[in-house]
């Protein structure tokens, strides 16, 4: 039972290192996905960070992009708004006032961007008679101005363009980028979740196992509490054993002296037995030679007297019966 107390301990020991090492690789998995999110959270704020500016860059452009040409120059300040107008350059010099049939037929006017009104057309045509004061050589230059102006503002128009693809495809990239940060979050949460749940368990399950362990050791503690003691029991018996062991030897040794003293007092009895057996074969033919005596002597007291003074050959053999040899003790 104590082998199999044993073993039974050993297996939950090794359960509870398995457990111990899987709670370790889930963490280190959840720490994973956590260190994931964030890269994707940082990637995301970047990305946002670089639209806004794009978004920022393209809102400057677009209003530096409103530049006013040259008959804004020559407009009404009263208008109510900015007429932008192509250059013209007049086949005359100094023709302030031509005609509108020489207007249609040599004066060439690229396509306006944005067409005026028949009254400001004949407030810009008042105010062209004040041309007659600038030289020509300005209006060459202002028409080579507007010109950079235009081509300015078509490579911004397709900057803005280009700006606007970019910015689509960012966005494009923004959702893809949302949706994926959300099926991350859906997936960490849904993970996190089910981490917890085997979390939960997995310490619900080592605290059984503690409580399991603790009550094992403590059954463990009391079984090798009670085998201590039969263990000090029995060597208590052992010893008693072996002092009873050593009085047996000591009481064989001594039985075997007094039946050799015994043989030896059987054989002293024997002898006695029959020195008595002559002793009283010769007290029986002295009594008999007495009984002759006395019918023919008439006084027999010097006889006795004589038979009396001399002590009896049995009674040494008496006395050394009577007081052995050697006395036994035993402990």
């Amino acid at each position: 039972s104590s082998a199999e107390t044993t073993d039974e301990f050993l297996q939950l020991k090794d359960e509870i290192d398995i457990l111990r090492a899987q709670n370790a690789s889930l963490n280190y998995e959840l720490n994973e996905a956590t260190a994931k999110l964030k890269n994707v959270a940082q990637s995301l704020q970047e990305e946002q960070v670089k639209v806004s500016l794009l978004e920022e860059q393209l809102h400057n452009k677009e209003s530096v992009s409103a530049a006013p040409s040259v008959s804004s120059f020559f407009a009404d300040s009263g208008a109510q708004g900015p007429v932008f107008e192509d250059l013209v350059v007049p086949k005359k010099a100094y023709l302030c006032t031509p005609s509108a049939s020489e207007e249609q037929e040599h004066w060439s006017v690229e396509k306006p961007m944005v067409m005026s009104t028949a009254s400001h057309a004949q407030r810009s045509a008042i105010s062209m008679e004040t041309i007659g004061s600038v030289d020509l050589q300005e209006l060459e230059n202002m028409r080579k101005q507007n010109e950079q102006q235009m081509k300015q503002i078509q490579e911004q128009e397709h900057q803005h363009s280009q700006t606007q693809a970019i910015v689509e495809q960012l966005r494009q990239e923004l959702s893809q980028l949302q949706q994926c940060y959300t099926q991350l979050e859906a997936q960490l949460s849904s993970t996190l979740v089910t981490h917890q749940v085997e979390l939960e368990a997995l310490q619900n399950q080592q605290t059984e196992l503690n409580s399991q362990t603790q009550e094992e050791q403590k059954k463990l503690k009391d079984e090798l509490n009670q085998l201590t003691q039969r263990n000090q029991a029995l060597e208590q018996d052992r010893d008693a054993y072996l002092q009873l062991l050593d009085e047996l030897d000591i009481l064989k040794a001594q039985n075997a002296s007094l039946k050799q003293e015994v043989d030896e007092k059987a054989d002293r009895i024997k002898r006695v037995c029959h020195t008595l057996t002559e002793q009283e074969t010769k007290v029986a033919d002295l009594e008999e030679q007495l009984a002759n005596r006395e019918q023919q002597a008439p006084s027999t007291a010097a006889f006795f007297g004589g038979v009396h003074g001399q002590q009896p050959p049995a009674a040494a053999v008496f006395e050394e019966i009577i007081t052995p040899k050697k006395a036994f003790e035993v402990e």
